[in-house]
């Protein structure tokens, strides 16, 4: 949930700074009302798999790159500001099938691996979006120039509480999504290597 309100502090800082233009305020503006809708539908979910009740999304036929593309721009301000550009993404969207998810979810899990990219990176360096087909698999894959991870953590990433500076619930709650829309998610990388995460759809049949 920091994540989120790491958007929402982002924009409201744009907002208040009086820097921008009117059509950029109102992107911030309609960004951070997402950010607060999709943060209230992820605390639900949350709470209802911590209780083990069985919770169903709303699926949906989707295009992956516009999931990406609405991803990248909630994070713009939280990791540019107003007028630094410390932190840089680059999207290199292919031509690739629909997928079948919830969309409010699997936003989120892009979200949360998007800011602890951010996080590896304090400040300074790059992370790519590309996405792209592998047979009937839809592939996304987010990589940072961070100093990566060692083994030994990596491996534990996607369990529930394993912390790296956030609180342990990010990657977990989005391998869950990932998985559970039937998925997969890896995590790839070596300490002075960055880190790169592998997300996979099975196409929409």
């Amino acid at each position: 949930l920091r994540n989120f309100l790491a958007i929402v502090s982002g924009n409201v800082q744009l907002l208040e700074s009086g820097t921008v233009s009117q059509p950029e305020r109102k992107k911030a503006f309609e960004a951070t009302k997402t950010t607060l809708k999709d943060s209230v539908a992820i605390m639900d979910k949350l709470k209802d798999y911590v209780k083990l009740k069985s919770v169903e999304g709303i699926s949906q036929s989707l295009d992956v790159n516009s999931l990406v593309t609405n991803a990248v721009s909630s994070l713009r301000y939280v990791f540019e500001g107003a007028d630094s550009r410390a932190v840089k993404i680059d999207t290199h969207l292919g031509d690739c099938k629909r997928i079948k998810v919830d969309p409010t979810e699997v936003h989120g899990a892009l979200v949360n691996i998007l800011i602890n990219a951010g996080y590896a990176l304090k400040g300074e360096g790059d992370i790519t979006i590309s996405t792209s087909m592998e047979k009937d698999f839809v592939v996304t894959k987010i990589s940072d120039t961070g100093p990566g991870i060692p083994e030994e953590i990596r491996e534990k990433l996607c369990r529930p509480f394993t912390n790296t500076g956030g609180t342990g619930i990010g990657l977990f709650w989005s391998s869950f999504v990932v998985s559970r829309w039937g998925g997969t998610m890896g995590i790839e990388g070596a300490p002075g290597r960055g880190t790169t995460v592998l997300i996979r759809f099975p196409c929409e049949r």
